[in-house]
């Protein structure tokens, strides 16, 4: 909401078009509920939402490297190798992407031609910034990196779970922010929310929390 124009019953106004909205498109007998990630800082946003009976659902952070900190690349076990993805891989990547993220409550599997459209067949994605990790010949890793105006950014990173706790992460992010740092790109980041339990990876890294968001939720129809 514009600060000009707070106080007035618009953010209300907003919400409630939105929850009506959601209703009427919503399949016959179809659980429905609306989630909005609102920033900390934002202390209106977050009573709006409490009042309107939402409740926090997960926390959320932006997260950058500070100016001269490079994030260190581990040492990492035979057989384990860190390379650009090739096109052939495209559905390996999608697997080991979808299987983590799947592990999220609540959080069903997305068919492939949903996550294709929004990674590899994207106008701005560039194959060279697409790293996958793999152990013994097998696709295990995978870390999908963009260029924005000004920034380059990690936009998705995934281990499978069985291949954990190896460091592979850190390879990962280590190889795709090497890359970004190549071509120029000194400021750099991504964003987690607390279903990753990577928080305290980035931390690790020398990445410090610029933003902090908690996402609100409600059931409108159970």
């Amino acid at each position: 909401m514009h600060p000009d124009f707070t106080g007035l019953g618009l953010g209300s106004a907003l919400v409630d078009w939105m929850e009506e909205r959601m209703l009427a498109r919503a399949a016959p007998g179809a659980t429905v509920s609306l989630g909005q990630p609102v920033a900390d800082s934002d202390v209106a946003g977050t009573d709006l939402f409490r009042s309107r009976g939402y409740r926090k659902r997960w926390s959320s952070w932006v997260l950058r490297f500070p100016a001269g900190v490079e994030p260190p690349e581990p040492a990492l076990s035979r057989g384990v190798e860190i390379r650009p993805f090739t096109p052939s891989e495209e559905y390996a990547v999608y697997t080991v992407i979808d299987d983590a993220f799947s592990e999220w409550d609540e959080r069903e599997s997305g068919p492939f031609d949903d996550w294709q459209a929004g990674t590899t067949a994207r106008t701005d994605f560039d194959p060279t910034l697409l790293f996958v990790a793999t152990v013994d010949g097998e696709l295990v890793g995978a870390c999908v990196g963009m260029q924005y105006p000004g920034e380059g950014w990690v936009d998705q990173l995934a281990v499978k779970k069985s291949h954990r706790g190896r460091g592979l992460a850190k390879a990962l992010l280590a190889a795709t922010f090497a890359e970004l740092r190549s071509r120029g790109e000194e400021r750099m980041g991504l964003s987690t929310d607390s279903r990753t339990g990577a928080l305290d990876l980035y931390l690790g890294i020398g990445m410090v929390v610029e933003q902090d968001f908690t996402h609100w939720a409600k059931t409108l129809r159970s």
